[in-house]
C-alpha cells in the first residue's frame, strides 16, 4: 500500500473551503504521468461542510461515520460523473472507475482507499478527471451526512441535498418552491414574500408562547376566578329560590286571607307554584277567584239537590264537577267534619 497523500492546497482544494468544498483535486494530478493515488479525500473536516452554491451539511462525528461505512457488506462504487445515480435512459451508466475498500477519519476530513480500474487510472494520468466527489445520503431534519453511497471522478463537484455531490444550479430554486408551498404561498413566491411569511410565523409563535397579559391570565388565576364565579352562581340560585318561596307564600297567604283559598288547600297551590309557569297560573287564579270561604250561609244546604251559589258553581265548574257531584262531595266533607 502506498503512502497516504495529503490534499493539495490549491484554488480547488481546502484552501477555499466555502467556494469549492468537496472539490478535492486528486493528489499529483497536476503532474504528467503521475500514478493514480491510493487514498483520496472525500469529505472535509466538519462539523459543518458547505457547497459552492451555498448549502451546508454536517459531519459531527467523522469517526462514527467512517466506521459505519467500513461496516458495509459491499465495497463502495467509484463511477464517472455520478452516472450510476441515473437510469440508463437518462444517461446513467454503472461502469466502475474503481472500488472503495476502506475509509478513514483524519484531522482534515475523511479519506477513502480506492482500487482503480486500469482505465480510470489511465484517465487520471491523462488528466481527463482531476477531482473527487462523494454521493451520500443526508438526514433531512438535521442535515447530518448519514451514508456514503458512491464516489465519483468529476470535474465540477459540489454538494446536493439528494446525496449527489455534483453541481445542481436548479436545486436552490426547488428548495425555495418547497419552502413557499410549506408556508402556504404560491410556488412562484419570491424571496421577499417567503421571508415575510417566515417572519409572520415567528411572530405568531412568539405570541403563542408569551400571550399578552391583557388578553390572557395564568391558569391558577383562571381557576380561582372560575371557582368564585361558580360559588356566586350557587349563592344567587339560593337567593332566587328563597325569593320565590317568599313570593309564593305571600300570594297564597293573601288568597287565604281574602277567603279565595281554604287554608287546607294551601299545600296544593304551593306545589302548583313550584315552576315558573305554575306560579303564573296560581297568581292568575288567585286574582280571578271570588271569595269562597265563609261566603255560603251556614243553613244554606248541606244536602244533595240543594241549589249552588254562584261561587260554588264557579268552583264546581273549575273542578270539572256537575252541580250534583259538587253538592254530594260537599255533604260528605261536612259530615266528616261533624264526626
Amino acid at each position: 500500500m502506498s503512502k497516504k497523500p495529503n490534499p493539495t492546497q490549491s484554488d480547488t482544494g481546502r484552501a477555499k473551503t466555502q467556494a469549492s468544498v468537496l472539490a478535492f483535486q486528486l493528489p499529483g494530478s497536476g503532474a504528467a504521468e503521475q500514478a493514480a493515488p491510493d487514498w483520496v479525500q472525500i469529505f472535509p473536516a466538519g462539523p459543518v461542510v458547505a457547497t459552492n452554491d451555498g448549502r451546508a451539511f454536517r459531519i459531527t462525528d467523522p469517526v462514527r461515520l467512517a466506521a459505519a461505512i467500513n461496516a458495509g457488506k459491499m465495497p463502495v462504487l467509484v463511477d464517472y460523473d455520478h452516472r450510476s445515480y441515473f437510469e440508463p435512459y437518462d444517461g446513467g451508466d454503472t461502469l466502475a472507475a474503481g472500488w472503495c475498500s476502506a475509509v478513514e477519519a483524519r484531522a482534515d476530513g475523511i479519506w477513502a482507499r480506492i482500487d482503480w480500474t486500469p482505465l480510470a487510472a489511465q484517465r487520471i494520468r491523462d488528466r481527463e478527471f482531476r477531482f473527487i466527489s462523494p454521493e451520500f445520503s443526508v438526514d433531512r431534519e438535521t442535515g447530518e451526512v448519514a451514508w456514503l453511497a458512491a464516489i465519483s471522478l468529476v470535474n465540477r463537484p459540489a454538494f446536493t441535498m439528494t446525496a449527489l455531490a455534483r453541481s445542481n444550479p436548479n436545486q436552490g430554486d426547488d428548495d425555495m418552491r418547497a419552502i413557499a408551498t410549506a408556508l402556504g404561498l404560491s410556488e412562484d413566491a419570491d424571496e421577499a414574500a417567503i421571508l415575510a411569511a417566515i417572519a409572520t410565523r415567528n411572530t405568531e409563535l412568539a405570541s403563542a408562547r408569551t400571550p399578552p397579559a391583557d388578553r390572557f391570565m395564568p391558569r391558577a388565576d383562571y381557576d380561582a376566578v372560575l371557582a368564585r364565579a361558580t360559588c356566586a352562581e350557587t349563592e344567587l340560585a339560593s337567593i332566587r329560590t328563597a325569593q320565590r318561596v317568599a313570593e309564593v307564600d305571600a300570594v297564597i297567604a293573601a288568597a287565604v286571607s281574602a277567603g279565595k283559598i281554604a287554608p287546607a288547600s294551601k299545600p296544593h297551590y304551593v306545589a302548583l307554584a313550584a315552576t315558573d309557569a305554575g306560579f303564573e297560573q296560581v297568581k292568575q287564579l288567585c286574582a280571578t277567584l271570588p271569595p269562597v270561604v265563609g261566603s255560603v250561609p251556614v243553613g244554606d244546604v248541606n244536602q244533595p239537590g240543594t241549589a249552588l251559589s254562584d261561587v260554588e258553581r264557579h268552583i264546581a265548574s273549575s273542578m270539572g264537577l256537575s252541580d250534583d257531584q259538587y253538592i254530594s262531595a260537599r255533604a260528605s266533607l261536612r259530615a266528616a267534619d261533624n264526626t
